[in-house]
């Protein structure tokens, strides 16, 4: 069985029961399909080594015609929800905290620093805590001074990548 139709069955809220066999019909016609075949031979296709999905890929196949109308009706409709961001109260919640860290004097926070600062948070707040309530302790001080480390090591390692690799002597040199 394909991995599309144990996919559709892993979500049965996507499809409705009157579109499940043509469903696995269009999975079959789209495993033997010549004209996929072509777009593979054109190029459409970017094979990668990560297992990212090609959108570009998706898109031809969504636009393919057979006499007149659409080839594919259904696969569509079960691709396009699961490479569908989703959104619920657990991403809500996620942006309600981003907007509290990220203000305008804290633009320039980098992802992994976000991700850090988001983590703290929601676990303070699972376990009903607020900051202030913390008492520092050894292993406290010690995560602080290893985060700030890291941190002038990233500064001092993103100054290198923006100034060309060169330490600054060389850079005056270069440029005289």
């Amino acid at each position: 069985m394909s991995a599309l139709v144990k996919l559709s069955e892993s979500l049965p809220q996507v499809l409705e029961s009157s579109e499940k066999a043509t469903f696995v019909e269009e999975v079959r016609e789209y495993t033997v399909d010549q004209e996929i075949d072509n777009l593979e031979n054109l190029g459409v296709y970017s094979k990668c080594d990560n297992m990212i999905i090609d959108l570009n890929w998706w898109s031809h196949i969504f636009r393919l015609e057979q006499d007149g109308e659409l080839k594919y009706k259904v696969l569509p409709k079960l691709v396009k929800a699961v490479i569908t961001p989703f959104s619920g109260p657990l991403v809500e919640g996620s942006f309600n905290i981003m907007d509290d860290i990220i203000t305008a004097d804290r633009s320039t926070l980098t992802v992994e620093n976000y991700e850090a600062i988001y983590t703290i948070k929601y676990n303070l707040r699972r376990q009903k805590l607020k900051a202030i309530d913390l008492k520092p302790n050894v292993n406290m001080r010690k995560a602080i001074h290893t985060a700030y480390t890291s941190y002038k090591e990233h500064i001092s390692k993103k100054k290198l990548k923006t100034s060309g690799n060169l330490p600054m002597p060389q850079m005056l040199k270069k440029l005289k």
